[in-house]
């Protein structure tokens, strides 16, 4: 059986535990750790829970259905290829339009702006 220290989270074999000096803790169905001194060091215990291994099957090897496969690819190739453009005879415009700014006299009114006139 091996313990996990609390404090540090070193693992502790049993054979490490018959130097060890218990010092408290432990007693009943109290979750208390129970607190050793192992080579001049205070170490608060707890089991490390045994976690039992279940035995995996093996994996069953996938199938190919290829009767499946072979239907799949020929509906593809019926399919009619898309156009290229959305508008047959039109051209996709790729330029962009330009923005100019103008320069307002008075800036746009914003929420904080309009309570900062309202102040009163």
């Amino acid at each position: 059986m091996s313990y996990r220290c609390t404090i540090c989270e070193r693992v502790f074999e049993d054979c490490e535990m018959e130097s060890a000096l218990e010092i408290s803790g432990g007693r009943g169905r109290a979750r208390v750790p129970i607190t050793y001194l192992i080579d001049g060091n205070y170490h608060a215990l707890r089991k490390v829970p045994v976690r039992k291994q279940q035995p995996q099957a093996p994996a069953p090897e996938p199938k190919e259905d290829t009767d499946l496969l072979q239907a799949t690819l020929s509906v593809l190739a019926e399919l009619p290829t898309p156009p290229t453009s959305p508008i047959p005879g039109e051209e996709i415009k790729t330029e962009l339009p330009q923005v100019t700014l103008e320069e307002e006299d008075e800036p746009s009114l914003t929420v904080m702006g309009s309570a900062w006139r309202r102040r009163k």
